[in-house]
């Protein structure tokens, strides 16, 4: 059997193989991707039998990815991988398509393998899917945002970046206004995306709507419309440019 995996984290991708390498399947190939256009690259000439696919991605949904591979070609079956997406589990429970929830636990990877092998799954299924989830995000376009003192309901595309403030997260807006939450960046980063945001570095999170410049000198700056500036992590450079592309 022949797996693919597309995940942009690392440690997932990793945690996955790992747990499948464990398996009592009869898995011979796994092959992965970080992003969309990775996946579509190496999926022109990998064929798999399984594909685990994480929802989110910082340059769309997987569902853009099947749209763009064509559903009525798609001749593997598939495995969604969620953060904490509830519309989404509910989606998937309708539609009768398998899903893990992160952290993976390896149990589940197991019960959910097992049934993927299976069981049939048909175009209907996961083109009812791909409208569902896709008609549900895209009607989320604000963010509810709590501290101590007030809950704010703010619209996404009004946030100019984040930035990780230890165990907080200090959001920056079009209006020059800043909110302090107690939440991590990484809570925030797993909200945000497929809503055209991407983390550059450890410690910022931008929405590339409000994206001005991106300087590709002593390493790579980018600079926002707010007029801050925030450095690119060479590891996240060549994702980065081909985030641009699809801009």
């Amino acid at each position: 059997m022949k797996i693919f995996i597309l995940d942009d984290e690392k440690n997932a991708r990793e945690t996955v193989k790992a747990y499948l390498k464990k398996s009592d399947q009869d898995i011979t190939v796994i092959e992965e991707a970080s992003s969309i256009e990775e996946a579509i690259e190496k999926l022109s000439t990998f064929k798999p039998d399984l594909a685990f696919l994480d929802i989110n991605l910082p340059d769309g949904l997987s569902f853009d990815l099947l749209a763009r591979l064509g559903l009525d070609q798609i001749d593997f079956k598939i495995i969604f991988i969620s953060a904490y997406d509830n519309y989404a589990i509910k989606a998937f429970k309708f539609n009768a398509i398998d899903y893990i929830l992160k952290p993976v636990d390896p149990q589940e990877l197991k019960l959910a393998l097992d049934r993927a092998i299976q069981a049939d799954q048909s175009k209907v299924q996961l083109q009812n899917l791909s409208e569902d989830f896709s008609n549900e995000a895209k009607s989320l376009n604000r963010l509810v945002l709590k501290d101590q003192h007030s809950i704010q309901i703010v619209n996404i595309a009004d946030i100019v970046r984040c930035q990780s403030e230890n165990n907080y997260t200090l959001f920056n807006f079009v209006d020059g206004n800043q909110t302090l939450i107690t939440r991590t960046l990484k809570e925030y980063e797993e909200m945000l995306k497929g809503k055209l945001f991407f983390r550059p570095h450890k410690s910022h999170l931008i929405n590339l709507r409000h994206l001005k410049k991106f300087d590709k000198s002593d390493g790579g700056t980018i600079e926002m419309t707010d007029g801050s500036t925030v450095p690119l992590s060479r590891f996240k450079k060549d994702i980065f440019l081909q985030v641009l592309d699809q801009l």
